[in-house]
This record gives structure tokens, C-alpha cells and sequence, in this order.
């Protein structure tokens, strides 16, 4: 953990020992059982607290970003109110931290009584199910969807196994590929991580890489991604030419469907798991995932798979590298 957290910790520390000595503030109280927390009534001190408690590991690289008590706040809350949910998020060290703090969470719950508190239909995507159509409710989910994200989805990069080496396994944060950059919130912009991006792609044997603040018009033989940043996460989308539709993978999310053109708003992370469709949730009023930066733009043009820098093609790599709508999800169906 880098100093400059462990001093943000050792004060709120000090800050809960003076607080507590008042009787300003309650440490997490019970409610069944000693084991048993008080979430609802969680404060950002309480929920920094309870992570360190749990002795929950915060990596060198997230321990450096602004707000991380907020976040962490955010985690506990909506690993609360929500404890069957995903978080789904793009940025390796933030889902791991988020799944470690849902699990203690859910370790301090009596989920003897729990029921989930809603279900959701897709406003803003839609997702294919079991019989080959984009709906909104009921899509289908496979298992291997867990092993990559988003950029890994945007730029045909579903490798089996990894062939850049990851330490958590998950495929693939930008920057991965070249050694250009990772991404950090906070300490890299949008068009910062596009540079990255591009450095990426340039690495992996790509050419003719651009870089745009709006759309782009292509022909039949260029890619087009986008990338946009929230406040502690990056998400990217992928357009496909034959169906002239924007396509994007949430996290550890089946593939989407996106409604619209990608600047027509801000992006409001919708998934589905195989339990369900959902809005990313926040009781704390604001949604956790959102990306509301501006948007980068990236053409490059198609090249034959590189096998010096590529694996080999197995069928399921193929299935996730020439993903194209329906056609491609129908093979992707009919081989699962």
C-alpha cells in the first residue's frame, strides 16, 4: 500500500478514536448478532473501517486514487442493499476491490430472509437470448463471458488463455499490450487513455490509427472503438459495419446491444448475468457506474490475425475475435 494512503487511513483512524471517545460516532453497531452490521446506517469512516477490518487488500495502484473512501462507501452501501448484484466494472483493480468488499459484506448479513428487491428490463440496450433475439429482458449467459471485459471485447481480444500475462486473469486493461500506460482515475484523461489505446493497437500489429472527438465515417475495411471515462472507471464500445449498430460488453456482462448512437447521452452501465437484467445500483444517489466524459473515437484498419503476436485461432477464440451481430452470436449459439 503506498504511503501517501496509509496516511489518509491512519488519520480517519484517529478520526474514529476522537469521534468515539465523544460518542459523535457509533462504530458499526449490530443488529442479529455480533457478526451482524448496520450498513443502512453506515458512514464513509464506517465503511473504511470495515474494510480494514476484514483486512481486505488494496493494491499499490488503487490506493493512489482520489475519492477511494467514497467509492469504498459506495461498495459497502450498494454490497448492502443489493448483495446478489455485480458491480461490473471495466478496471481490474476497482472489480476485484469491489467483489472482496461484497463478499465480506454479504460474510455480515442475514441473508436467511433476503429476497431480491427488483428486476429490470433493458432501457438503454438490448441483450440476445436463447432463441437468437435482441431483447430486453431474459438474455442468455455463458460462462466464459467472466473472463473478459470490455476493451478485451472492443478490440477482438479473447484470448484463450491470456497471451498478455495478467495476474488476476481478467482480460485485458488498456495499456497491456504496448507497456505505453495504464489507466488510473484521476491521473489520466480520456485522450490520454486513447494514446494508450492507439499505442496498443500499434503493438499488436494494426495500422492507420486514429484518433477523433466524434464519429467517424468508415468503409468495410476499418474497425471503429470509443472509449469514455467515469469517475473511477473507463468503458469502451465497438461498432460493427454489416449491422451499422454499436455493440459492448459491461464488465463481466453477456454482450449488448446499445440502443443508440454513443454520444446521444451519458452511459449508464446496464447488464445481464444469466440471473437477469440490471441498472447498476446505487442507494447512496449516484449511480456507481456511469460514464459521462467525453468520447474518443478510435479507426484503425483490419488486419489478418498476426501469428507472432496472436494465438492460435481456436474455435472459441474465432467465435469472440469476428464477433458480428447476429450472424456471429447465431455461431456462438450453435457452438456452446
Amino acid at each position: 500500500m503506498k504511503n501517501g494512503f496509509k496516511f489518509k487511513i491512519h488519520t480517519i483512524r484517529i478520526l474514529i478514536a476522537v469521534l468515539l471517545v465523544f460518542g459523535v460516532f457509533s462504530s458499526p453497531t449490530t443488529v442479529f448478532a455480533t457478526e451482524l452490521y448496520d450498513f443502512a446506517n453506515f458512514s464513509i469512516a464506517d465503511s473504511v473501517a470495515f474494510v480494514e477490518q476484514c483486512n481486505i487488500d488494496i493494491s499499490d495502484e488503487l490506493a493512489e486514487v482520489q475519492g477511494l473512501a467514497e467509492i469504498t462507501h459506495k461498495i459497502v452501501l450498494t454490497s448492502f442493499y443489493y448483495p446478489d448484484a455485480s458491480f461490473n466494472f471495466n478496471y481490474d483493480e476497482l472489480q476485484c476491490y469491489a467483489e472482496d468488499i461484497c463478499a465480506a459484506v454479504r460474510a455480515h448479513m442475514d441473508l436467511s430472509t433476503y429476497t431480491p428487491q427488483w428486476r429490470y428490463s433493458l432501457q438503454f440496450n438490448k441483450v440476445m437470448d436463447e432463441h437468437k433475439s435482441w431483447v430486453i429482458q431474459g438474455g442468455v449467459y455463458f460462462e466464459k463471458w467472466r473472463n473478459y471485459n470490455c476493451y478485451a471485447f472492443a478490440i477482438n481480444r479473447v484470448d484463450v488463455p491470456n497471451f498478455y500475462q495478467k495476474g488476476n486473469g481478467f482480460q485485458y486493461q488498456p495499456g497491456d499490450m504496448s507497456g505505453a500506460g495504464s489507466f488510473s482515475p484521476y491521473n489520466v484523461t480520456i485522450q490520454q487513455l486513447a494514446e494508450i489505446v492507439r499505442e496498443d493497437l500499434e503493438a499488436m500489429g494494426y495500422t492507420n490509427v486514429s484518433i477523433t472527438s466524434t464519429i467517424p465515417t468508415i468503409d468495410a475495411t476499418q474497425e471503429l472503438i470509443c472509449v469514455r471515462m467515469g469517475p473511477w472507471d473507463y468503458h469502451f464500445m465497438r461498432y460493427d459495419f454489416e449491422t451499422n449498430a454499436w455493440y459492448h460488453k459491461p464488465g463481466d456482462s453477456a454482450v449488448l446491444r446499445y440502443n443508440t448512437s454513443p454520444d446521444d447521452m451519458v452511459w449508464y452501465t446496464e447488464y445481464s448475468d444469466g440471473t437477469g437484467e440490471y441498472l447498476s445500483p446505487d442507494r447512496t444517489g449516484v449511480n456507481i457506474n456511469i460514464y459521462n466524459s467525453e468520447i474518443r473515437y478510435i479507426t484503425y484498419s483490419k488486419n489478418l490475425i498476426n501469428a507472432t503476436n496472436d494465438v492460435e485461432t481456436s474455435i472459441d477464440i474465432r467465435i469472440g475475435l469476428l464477433m458480428r451481430a447476429e450472424r456471429s452470436m447465431q455461431l456462438m449459439y450453435t457452438t456452446n
